[in-house]
C-alpha cells in the first residue's frame, strides 16, 4: 500500500524546518510496518522510528511529496492523518492538516500450482446418455442401463469386428502444453500448444475413410490477474466458462484397412491472437475434453453436426 501526501507552499517566502506528522499512519492502524519505506524520513527504509518526515526548506508556490510504502494486515477502512509544521509562524494554520480514508479490499493473490503441464487425455467414441433403461449393470456398479449402446455421431465411427466387422486401430488423444514467456523480453511470447489426433475415423454409411472436418473442443474456466471494470486490468477475477474450439482436418489413408486421419497442431493464440496473457498467473481449468464431427457435409461451418468423441479410458 502506498500513500502520497502533497505539501504545497503558499508562503510568499520561503519557510523553512517543514515536518511533516504522521503522513500515512494513525496509531494502532492495521498495517505492518517491518518493511515500510519512506523517503524524507530521517531513519532507514524498515526502521519505523518516527512517524516525521524532515522536508527542510520549501520556496513559495513550491511542492514536496512524502511517499511511504507500507503492508496492510486486515481488510477495512484506514484512516491516513497528515499535518504539516514549521518553525515560522503560519498565519493560516487551518490548511495545515489532512485527513483521508483508505478502503482495504482482499488482496489479489489466490491458490495456484507450481506447474500443471501439459494435460494429456485419450479420446473414445462418444455415446448416447441412457434415459429410457431397460437393463441393469452387474454389481457392484448395479445401475439401470440402455441397450444396445447408441453412438452420439450420426455420421462418423471406427473400426471394431463385432460392431462393423473392421479391425480395432482408432487410436485418439488431446494434448495441452504450457509455453512460458520470456520476461526479460517485452514480447508477450506465453501461449499454450494444443493438438489432437485420432486414428480410423469412418463413415457410418459405408466405412470408407472420412476426409473431412472436425473441431476439438473443451469448456474453459480461466482465472487470472488480467481482469478489470473494463477489458483487461490487473485484478484477480475468474472468468465465466466459456468454449474454445479448435479446427481440426481428417484425410484419407493409403492403407486399405486404416480408416481416415484426423489431426491438429496449432497454439490457443494462433487460434484467438492473444488469448495467453503472459505474466498473469493464469489457471486454465478445462471441462471434458470433446470431439465434433462435420456432418454429412463434413463442413463444421454448417449443421447438423454432432459429438464423435470424448475423453475417456478403454478397459479391455
Amino acid at each position: 500500500m502506498t500513500g502520497n501526501a502533497l505539501v504545497t507552499g503558499t508562503f510568499r517566502r520561503t519557510a523553512s524546518g517543514l515536518l511533516l506528522m504522521a503522513p500515512l499512519l494513525a496509531h494502532g492502524a492495521p498495517v505492518d510496518t517491518s518493511g515500510w519505506e519512506c523517503n524524507f524520513c530521517p531513519f532507514e527504509d524498515g526502521q519505523l522510528e518516527s512517524e516525521v518526515a524532515d522536508l527542510g526548506d520549501l520556496a513559495d508556490q513550491a511542492a514536496a511529496t512524502v511517499t511511504i510504502k507500507v503492508l496492510p494486515t486486515a481488510i477495512g477502512t484506514i484512516t491516513n492523518q497528515a499535518g504539516v509544521d514549521s518553525t515560522q509562524s503560519d498565519a493560516n494554520p487551518a490548511d495545515n492538516s489532512d485527513t483521508e480514508e483508505t478502503l482495504v479490499g482482499p488482496g489479489q493473490g489466490y491458490p495456484r500450482p507450481k506447474s500443471a503441464s501439459p494435460v494429456r487425455v485419450s479420446l473414445v467414441p462418444a455415446y448416447r446418455q441412457c434415459t429410457a433403461p431397460n437393463r441393469v449393470h452387474g454389481p457392484p456398479l448395479a445401475f439401470a442401463a440402455c441397450g444396445p449402446p447408441a453412438q452420439q455421431s450420426a455420421d462418423l465411427t471406427v473400426g471394431t469386428p463385432d460392431a462393423n466387422g473392421k479391425a480395432p486401430s482408432s487410436v485418439g488423444y488431446a494434448r495441452a502444453a504450457a509455453r512460458a514467456g520470456d520476461p526479460a523480453t517485452p514480447a508477450d511470447e506465453a501461449d499454450v500448444r494444443v493438438e489432437f489426433e485420432i486414428t480410423d475415423v469412418r463413415r457410418r454409411s459405408d466405412l470408407s475413410d472420412y476426409a473431412g472436418e472436425v473441431q476439438l473442443n473443451a469448456q474453459l474456466r480461466i482465472t487470472d490477474r488480467f481482469n478489470g471494470t473494463s477489458p483487461g486490468g490487473s485484478q484477480a477475477g475468474t472468468v465465466v466458462d466459456l468454449p474454445f474450439p479448435v479446427p481440426g482436418v481428417c484425410v484419407a489413408t493409403p492403407n486399405p484397412s486404416v480408416g481416415g486421419r484426423c489431426v491438429a497442431v496449432t497454439t490457443f493464440d494462433a487460434v484467438v491472437p492473444n488469448a495467453v496473457a503472459e505474466g498473469k498467473r493464469a489457471i486454465w481449468a478445462f471441462g471434458q475434453f470433446r470431439v465434433i464431427d462435420g456432418g454429412a457435409d463434413g463442413e463444421i461451418e454448417t449443421v447438423p453436426n454432432t459429438l464423435f468423441a470424448v475423453q475417456g479410458v478403454f478397459i479391455p
